[in-house]
Order: structure tokens, then C-alpha cells, then sequence
């Protein structure tokens, strides 16, 4: 169970370095729903009750574009892919493009079944019939700003993951030989290496100036952090594949930590849009400033 955090105590930066550490454990803790539906409790009253519940668990679904949800007579319906924690969860935070939604998560109202060949058990697809709705809003705003908050955390968590890869790849680049001698002595391992520590240490930067950026709410925040994600969606794949090849075969054994960590990293980078949902961000901010 997460606390809700109170908005003005919720630090993007301090939440970055905590999801860089899950990914670096291909892990996913219940704390994603939490801290973004503390950024709702300024729309009403019954945003304010909500974020008050005793033993509140919140799962998460954030998707730009869902199409298969139906709200009538204050309860939702339909069928989401890729919710975060749902399991042990009481309620289901579902962030659409245009509105926020709060249901209450009971078993005679919300199935879901684990999405295959991810990360873990924590991510689902959830099927809903009349699950009841505790709040709602579509304030565009706010609904931006959880957005990007989402995306920029994710973009940590697979930052983490790959991070990690990268150590396990060197570690064993410096055990394993070959021609008498170990595969770190030869250029083309150095060079993936090398090329791999130059992308992450940047990305990380990226990242980390977003999230200041974020929590000192500056006008450039929302195009840093598109900025960073879009960067990190389009490089982060590319440093896990060539992390397998330093590896070998035993980077793609199921009992060892690198083919959760791959997954870790590509399914966060590719959710809420992926990469082309970022760039589009970074689209909208570039023409907002043209017409100011």
C-alpha cells in the first residue's frame, strides 16, 4: 500500500529515483496510481474523500487512447490492457485522453488475466461490467501534467532496468574468456560498452533534468520531459539488444536476470504511446511557443 502523497510535497525527482531502483529489480510496487492520483485531489470534494480512504490501494491503467470504455449511470465498463498492480488493488485509476477515472475494484465487477510474455505478474488485462465510478474529471490540464509525470517515471523505471543490464553485461565481459584471454579485451565488446555507458549517463541527465524541472514547475518542463522519454523509447531497446550480445546465450535464459530486465525496459518505454506519443508531445509544446 502507497501512500497519497499531498501535491505540493510530491517530488518527481524523489519518485524518479525510486522507480529507477524497481526497474533495476524488474520490479513494479503499487505506487504509480498513488502518486498520480494526488494530483487530482485539488478538482473536488470527492477527489479530496478519496485520496483520505483507509487502506487505499490503487492500481493503474494509463493509456492516450482507449476506445472501449463505456460510462453509463455512474459506472464504467470495458477492457483495458497493460494495468499496473491491480492485483490486492481496491481501486483502479484509469487515465484516458481526455478524463481521469476512479473506480472501486471488486471481483464481481473487474476480471482481469496476466498479459503474456511481459515483465511479470503485475501487468494484466482487465475486463470491467458496471464497475462503479468513485470520481471522474477532465481537467486538460492536470490530465497533461499526469501524463507526462507517468511517462517520465516509466522512462526511469526502463532507464533502471537497462542500467542494470549493462552491469551484468560488463561483469561478465570481464569473466568470460575466450582465445585465452577475456572477451572485454576485444574492441567490438569495448566498443558496445563504451557506446552503452555514453547512452545511458544521458539519458539518465535527460531524465533527471525533467524531473527537476517537473517539481520546480518551469515553463520548459512539459517539452523537457517529452524531450527525454522520446529519447529514451528510442535508445533504451537498442542498448538492451546489444547488452544480449555481450552476454551470449546465457543473457536469453529464462533463469537469468537479463531477459526480465529487457522486458521491463521495452514494455514501460512502449506504454502511454511509446516514443511517437512523446515526439507528438514535443510537437504540441514547439507549436505553443510559436503562437505565443
Amino acid at each position: 500500500m502507497a501512500e497519497v502523497p499531498e501535491t505540493n510535497d510530491f517530488s518527481v525527482r524523489l519518485a524518479m529515483v525510486t522507480f529507477s531502483e524497481c526497474g533495476r529489480r524488474s520490479l513494479m510496487l503499487p505506487v504509480l496510481g498513488s502518486l498520480l492520483l494526488g494530483l487530482f485531489r485539488k478538482l473536488g470534494k470527492e477527489w479530496e474523500q478519496l485520496t483520505q480512504v483507509q487502506g487505499l490501494r490503487v492500481a493503474t491503467s494509463v493509456d492516450t487512447a482507449v476506445e472501449s470504455l463505456k460510462v453509463e449511470r455512474e459506472a464504467l465498463s470495458g477492457e483495458l490492457g497493460f494495468v499496473e498492480c491491480l492485483q490486492g488493488a481496491n481501486h483502479l485509476l484509469v487515465l484516458a485522453e481526455h478524463r481521469a477515472i476512479v473506480v472501486e475494484v471488486q471481483r464481481s465487477n473487474v476480471k482481469w488475466t496476466v498479459q503474456t510474455g511481459l515483465v511479470s505478474d503485475e501487468l494484466v488485462h482487465a475486463r470491467m461490467q458496471c464497475a462503479s465510478i468513485r470520481a471522474i474529471a477532465g481537467d486538460s490540464a492536470t490530465l497533461e501534467r499526469a501524463f507526462t509525470i507517468a511517462r517520465l517515471l516509466l522512462s526511469a523505471r526502463a532507464c533502471g532496468a537497462v542500467q542494470r543490464s549493462f552491469e551484468l553485461a560488463c561483469e561478465h565481459a570481464a569473466l568470460r574468456t575466450q582465445f585465452g584471454r577475456p572477451i572485454a579485451a576485444f574492441q567490438a565488446v569495448q566498443h558496445m560498452l563504451a557506446d552503452a555507458a555514453l547512452l545511458l549517463e544521458g539519458l539518465t541527465r535527460c531524465i533527471d533534468g525533467a524531473a527537476a524541472a517537473m517539481d520546480a514547475q518551469r515553463s520548459s518542463a512539459t517539452y523537457q520531459a517529452a524531450a527525454a522519454t522520446s529519447a529514451a523509447g528510442l535508445h533504451l531497446p537498442k542498448i538492451a539488444i546489444k547488452m544480449h550480445q555481450v552476454m551470449g546465450a546465457i543473457g536469453f535464459a529464462e533463469e537469468h536476470a537479463m531477459p526480465r530486465l529487457t522486458r521491463q525496459a521495452i514494455s514501460d518505454v512502449h506504454r502511454i504511446g511509446g516514443p511517437r506519443a512523446s515526439r507528438a508531445a514535443i510537437m504540441v509544446q514547439l507549436a505553443r511557443r510559436i503562437e505565443q
